[in-house]
Parts: structure tokens; sequence; C-alpha cells
């Protein structure tokens, strides 16, 4: 007698019990998250180096010295070199004594001319760049009665002293419009040793 129940076929039970194994590859592969996918980085553009505005100027301003501040200098000098004998302070003394030296060598030393250039990404100062990046805000100086003419920029580190460019000859008006596209203009005060050293020439 032929029985009508449907054919049960073990092979297909044990396989749905006891699935293959996936390889450790493919666990893993499982389990680990994709990675995010990076953004190839943007490179400066050439125009981005190329200068908006470029000069030349002297490296620094040679006042000419008054010769009612040399004496002092020299008075002064004289005084502590003559204190430093009297207590026998070695080492003041010769302090005093090479101080007056680069001193007497930097004021005679004739400023060289820097190029200069403002970029969309910086300044150039010779072949040192700044980055814009680098700075808080700017203030141009501009005296005509005593030819002071010169960019302060402010740095973002507070230790550092504000970098002072020359501008010499230059449209003081169309540097700042080139400036204030990439930093703000912020007023700031001469410092008194720039004061003595424009006033006095010291």
């Amino acid at each position: 007698m032929i029985s009508n129940d449907p054919v049960v076929d073990l092979r297909k039970i044990k396989n749905k019990e006891n699935p293959p194994r996936q390889s450790w590859q493919e666990m893993v592969e499982g389990v680990m998250p994709e990675k995010p996918r990076q953004e190839p980085e943007t490179e400066e553009s050439p125009e981005d180096n190329e200068p908006l505005k470029e000069w030349q100027a002297p490296e620094f301003v040679k006042y000419e010295k008054s010769p009612a501040i040399a004496a002092v200098g020299i008075i002064l000098a004289g005084g502590l070199l003559a204190g430093a004998i009297i207590t026998k302070n070695l080492f003041f003394g010769v302090f005093i004594v090479l101080a007056a030296f680069v001193l007497y060598l930097y004021s005679g030393r004739e400023p060289k001319k820097v190029n200069f250039a403002i970029s969309k990404t910086g300044l150039w100062v010779g072949a040192q760049f700044h980055p814009f990046a680098d700075f808080k805000s700017f203030w141009i100086f501009y005296e005509p009665e005593t030819d002071l003419k010169e960019i302060s920029f402010v740095s973002k580190k507070t230790f550092l002293r504000p970098l002072r460019v020359p501008l010499e000859n230059q449209n003081q008006k169309e540097i700042k419009e080139i400036l204030l596209r990439f930093l703000p203009e912020e007023k700031q005060q001469e410092s008194f040793g720039d004061f003595l050293s424009r006033r006095f020439g010291i």
C-alpha cells in the first residue's frame, strides 16, 4: 500500500539547522563598521599666492642720531661701568661694554632693501611668509609730519610683538582696502620704545 504522506528530505533539515560556516574575514566585515569616506584635501590655487600688491622698502627706518642723545648714552654707559668697577661686579661690567659695542655697530648699519608682497593668503617679507591666519588685526600708522608710514600686524600669540612693515612711498589707502578683505582693522597705540626711537633716533 502506497502512503500519501509527504516525503521529508533530511538533508534540507540538516542544512537549516547547521548553516554553512562563515569565514573569519566575512565575520569581521559584518561586524566592523565601514570607514567614513575621506574627502580629498583641497589644495591651494596658484592664484592664491599671486601678489595683489608688492613693493620695496628699507628693512628698518634709520633716524638721524642727535648729538645730545649720543652724549647722554655715553655718560650713562660710563656711569654704569664705573658702578660695576666700584662694586667689583665683573660680569656686569663686561655686559655694559658688550652692549655699548653692539649698539654702536647697529647704529652705523645701513638698512637693506627688502621685498614685500601681499597675497590672498598672507604677507611676504623677503623670503619669509606670514599667513593671515596668524594675525588678529592690523593698523596703519601714518604721520606725514614725521614720515611715519607703516603697517602693524598684531599676532594671535600674545607674547609676540606686532610685525611692523614699512610702506615708504606706497598708497596707504590702497593697501588698507586690500587688507580689509582678509583682516579686521583695529586701532593701535605706538609703543614707548618705538616713540623714543622715532623721536630721538635711538
